[in-house]
């Protein structure tokens, strides 16, 4: 019998807090226990999303995400899943990390710490290298969806050719 977990929310920490303690909870039960994880999210914080890619590497569950709409992070998840599936009208959208995490920390003099722009660096590149790991998405591509302010949206067609799911489903 398959589980079903939905994401419709960003992925917050306590979002991907919920996520993780039900999947504890069917790991602990059947380990063979197929997984679906259907994703209608606009996105959320990355660092949260990264721990959940990792609780569900290291389980190796049978995980299956089936994208309605999944944006920034949500998209991510998705892509990193061992079985990706995408709805005939899905859509996934990738854009620049870096820019999107030191906002917050601007201080009163309008300036961003150059910790928090290394930071930013670093996760760019850890994002970036994930996409390719997981896509056929390269360098050349990702120049053109990684220049600030760019974004880019994958219909279902768009999402399969590109790698960044295996099937699509009705």
């Amino acid at each position: 019998m398959k589980k079903f977990i939905e994401i419709t929310r960003d992925l917050d920490k306590w979002e991907v807090q919920r996520i993780i303690n039900v999947i504890r909870r069917i790991d602990t039960k059947d380990v063979r226990t197929p997984i679906v994880i259907r994703i209608s999210s606009r996105g959320g914080d990355l660092l949260p999303t990264l721990r959940l890619i990792r609780e569900l590497r290291r389980r190796n569950l049978s995980v299956t995400c089936l994208v309605e709409k999944a944006g920034s992070a949500a998209a991510l998840l998705a892509i990193t899943c061992p079985r990706r599936l995408i709805k005939r009208d899905g859509r996934m959208m990738l854009h620049v990390v870096q820019l999107t995490l030191p906002i917050t920390s601007i201080s009163e003099k309008g300036e961003v710490p150059p910790h928090i722009l290394n930071k930013g660096r670093r996760l760019q590149k850890r994002w970036e290298t994930m996409i390719k790991r997981y896509t056929r998405l390269r360098d050349e591509n990702l120049k053109e969806i990684m220049t600030p302010g760019a974004q880019l949206v994958f219909n279902a067609k768009g999402a399969l050719r590109w790698g960044l799911v295996d099937e699509i489903v009705d």
